[in-house]
């Protein structure tokens, strides 16, 4: 019973000591999974958060591959030239044995991401997994892989563990005959003499190696070949010492992200690279100097993958190299790295153009806009679905109220037909009479309501037609007009307006600047016609801010001469953007060049009634200057009256007003110190900045500078000291006869001095040392005396002064009463 009673208890035991065990991994691995998602979230937030990335990364380290996959591959979408995070992949991989994904893995990333410590895993995964390098055919495939490897980063300063690497594997290579003996020593010469000319780290190891090599060969042959190569291998290792220095500094570890500032010093240390790299220190031929400063910028692209600045050098220095299609690839390969960024497409796209590739010009501003198409035809599907599902949700509600009321009114007229019968008979005839008159108010106001509806999509009819492209052909003497691809339907079309009328600008999430680019380029390329076909296409997009109608509004104006058509555009615009001050601003200052003062005044008025007063400023500067400009004394007068109204605390009399209505940009009516003396204290600020943009550097200069003398303390002249150099300076005089000017202790004590009267033969002064000791010593010159703290208290206590140091005189009561 004791026996069993005991295996009971550690059976339990152990059943106890399991079931924690369990609990403590199902506890860790809860919490490993909710830092995953703490991260997760992180990054989502911001992709290129790193500390984010790496808390998830080394959660997922000891998950399964399957797991871990999706993570990486959104990692290395982000950050495709990271090395270090694709050999974290494959090493996660192979872990897991899944050799096909391994070498889909090898594919990408050694093409993506050129670097030696991706290639060094690639041969040892070719050495381990592909049989032994007996087989003529694997050994083989190894060799290729290895001028592969040295074909892509062969040049590199850090390449020599590659060198080493290719070299000790052909060694070990056993041959069975003289023949293959033969071709073995031959291949290695070769791989030798092409390493030590190489600038690389520790390339003296590999000359001694090559040395050797030959010594143990044949010394006879060996003393020609190192005598013919030795050279070759100081001038490298020389090359390979400035290179060096040019890369101190370089991180070739940053993950690439967005330009920083804080990244700056590494993007000038590059450059210092690339422009060593160009002066061609190898005297290379071009087409080996081409491929060297290629793949100099494809090192420097690793890490600085996102920087504008460096994919359009290296495409220019190909484009003057004559290299086209290098070029255009890197264009291509930047325009996809850089995001949120049109510098590179509409570079690449001028440079197109510039070699009559029109269409694959034309192209680029296409993709550009493709996304943004998509989205456009996502939101009329939403809208339309939304309003579908809106309308049917009211005909519910109205056929609901309906069956009610006539639910309603059956039971009413139930109850009231046997007393009311009789009323409702005689009510009949004049109820007939009354609606008879009602019907015919309601038929008029339906006359009126149709009349209005025809009446506005006329109007808007007539918008659409006046803007139809009207161009003229090459020679000028044709006209011709082309439809306008009108939207289907009219509930689409208002659908758009919809959206355009209630959109937001967004800035930077705008694709305004492609279509006006897209709209310069079809102008120059196929003229107005086309550009005009842009920017409908613009207009109805839901991505667009008010840019497009001012720059096509130019177009139509300084290109094709078309006044009409630019005021329409404006037109329209001011139906859109009657929020927007840098429109109405710009709307203005048309009106203002064609100089139609009537529609100008309009425009100005009808704008400072629909905008808020902290927004209206700006139209108040542009409407006096226009009333100095244009308009005569009473109107000035008004129009600074109701500024004054509007604003009573900027200018409380009116003078800056007229000071600034009688100045002309840096012409003043009075000067700066009696301005500054003005009420107010300042010079206003409705004309303030729009002067100074159009004023020069000269001009500022001469702007009167606003002073606010109630805001600093003036200084008591009355009690200021004169300063007179002759108490403190002395004259002293050289021994070369040249005078100089010094405090005056230090010239007395100078002039106490021994002369230096004897020379030396190379005419350095004799300086007699003893003479010179005793002259300092013999001197009466008081130097000023610097007291210690100890000596200042000393002093004090000798002089019976108190110290103002509370704590030391303290201390100083209680040492006397001990």
């Amino acid at each position: 019973m004791d026996v069993e009673r005991e295996q009971r208890e550690q059976r339990d035991q152990r059943d106890r000591s399991h079931r924690s065990r369990d609990h403590d991994h199902t506890s860790t691995t809860s919490a490993s999974w909710r830092k995953v998602e703490y991260a997760s979230r992180k990054v989502k937030a911001n992709k290129f958060d790193v500390e984010s990335w790496n808390l998830l990364f080394k959660e997922i380290e000891s998950r399964s591959a399957n797991t871990a996959r999706a993570y990486y591959e959104e990692f290395l979408a982000i950050f495709p030239t990271s090395a270090r995070h694709w050999r974290l992949y494959l090493e996660h991989e192979s872990k897991d044995r899944n050799w096909v994904r391994v070498e889909e893995i090898f594919k990408r990333c050694l093409k993506q991401c050129p670097n030696i410590d991706l290639w060094k895993t690639y041969l040892k995964y070719l050495s381990d997994n592909h049989g032994t390098t007996t087989d003529p055919v694997v050994r083989q495939q190894i060799i290729d892989a290895f001028e592969m490897a040295l074909a892509s980063v062969g040049c590199d300063i850090h390449s020599t563990v590659l060198w080493q690497d290719y070299i000790r594997f052909l060694k070990q290579y056993v041959t069975v005959s003289k023949l293959e003996e033969s071709q073995k020593m031959e291949s290695l010469r070769k791989l030798y003499q092409r390493a030590v000319i190489n600038p690389m780290h520790n390339m003296e190891a590999i000359w001694k190696e090559y040395d050797s090599f030959e010594n143990n060969l044949n010394k006879t042959l060996a003393k020609a070949l190192l005598g013919e190569h030795g050279p070759k291998y100081m001038q490298a290792r020389s090359i390979y010492l400035k290179r060096k220095r040019c890369f101190e500094g370089i991180n070739r570890k940053m993950l690439p992200l967005p330009p920083s500032t804080n990244d700056a010093a590494q993007v000038t240390l590059w450059k210092k690279l690339i422009a060593y790299e160009k002066s061609n220190p190898q005297h290379l031929s071009p087409l080996g100097l081409r491929s060297y400063v290629t793949f100099t910028y494809n090192q420097c692209l690793l890490n600085l993958y996102r920087y504008s600045e460096i994919w359009y050098e290296a495409a220019q220095y190909l484009i003057g190299e004559n290299d086209l299609q290098g070029a255009f690839s890197f264009y291509r390969r930047g325009i996809k790295a850089v995001e949120n960024s049109f510098f590179l497409p509409f570079v690449f796209a001028n440079t197109l153009e510039s070699r009559s590739l029109i269409k694959e010009a034309q192209q680029i501003y296409e993709d550009l806009l493709a996304s943004d198409q998509q989205s456009y035809q996502q939101h009329l599907q939403q809208e339309q679905h939304q309003r579908q599902q809106e309308e049917e949700v009211i005909e519910a509600k109205q056929q609901k109220q309906k069956e009610e009321e006539l639910a309603k009114g059956e039971k009413e007229g139930e109850k009231r037909g046997e007393k009311e019968g009789e009323k409702e008979g005689e009510k009949e005839k004049a109820g007939e009479k009354e609606g008879e008159k009602e019907g015919e108010k309601a038929g008029v106001k339906e006359e009126e309501k149709e009349m209005q509806v025809e009446a506005a999509a006329e109007k808007e009819k007539e918008e659409e037609e006046e803007l139809q492209p009207i161009v003229e052909n090459g020679e000028g003497e044709e006209v011709m007009t082309v439809e306008v691809e009108e939207m289907e339907g009219r509930e689409e079309l208002e659908e758009v307006e919809g959206v355009e009328e209630g959109r937001e600008e967004k800035g930077k999430d705008s694709l305004s600047l492609v279509y006006i680019e897209y709209m310069r380029f079809m102008r120059r390329t196929s003229g107005m016609l086309e550009a005009r076909k842009v920017f409908y296409r613009a207009r109805h997009s839901p991505s667009v801010t008010y840019h497009i109608y001012i720059a096509a509004a130019e177009l139509e104006l300084k290109v094709n001469k078309n006044r009409e058509v630019a005021l329409k555009i404006y037109s329209l615009g001011f139906k859109k953007y009657t929020d927007s001050i840098p429109y109405m601003v710009a709307y203005a200052q048309f009106l203002m060049s064609l100089d139609d003062e009537l529609n100008t005044r309009v425009l100005l008025e009808n704008i400072l009634a629909n905008i808020s007063k902290n927004k209206s400023e700006e139209i108040w500067k542009m409407y006096e200057k226009f009333e100095v400009i244009s308009g005569n004394l009473n109107s000035q007068d008004n129009l600074l009256q109701r500024y004054n109204k509007e604003f009573p605390n900027i200018d409380p009399n009116s003078i800056f007003g007229l000071v600034r209505r009688h100045s002309y940009l840096d012409l003043w009516p009075c000067p700066n110190d009696e301005m500054a003396c003005f009420e107010g204290g300042h010079c206003g600020k409705m004309f303030d900045e729009a002067q100074e943009g159009e004023e020069g550097d000269a001009a500022k200069q001469k702007k009167p500078r606003r002073i606010f003398r109630d805001k600093y303390v003036k200084p008591d002249l009355s009690k200021m000291v004169l300063f007179n150099p002759d108490q403190i300076l002395n004259i002293y005089t050289l021994p070369t006869g040249e005078t100089i000017t010094l405090p005056a202790i230090v010239g007395q004590f100078l002039n106490t001095l021994p002369h230096f009267d004897s020379q030396y033969d190379d005419g350095s002064l004799y300086v007699d040392i003893d003479l010179l000791m005793k002259s300092v010593l013999d001197s009466d010159v008081k130097l000023p005396e610097i007291a210690s703290a100890n000596q200042k208290r000393k002093r004090e206590e000798d002089d019976g002064k108190r110290s103002s140091d509370i704590y030391r005189d303290r201390q100083a009561q209680k040492m006397k009463l001990k």
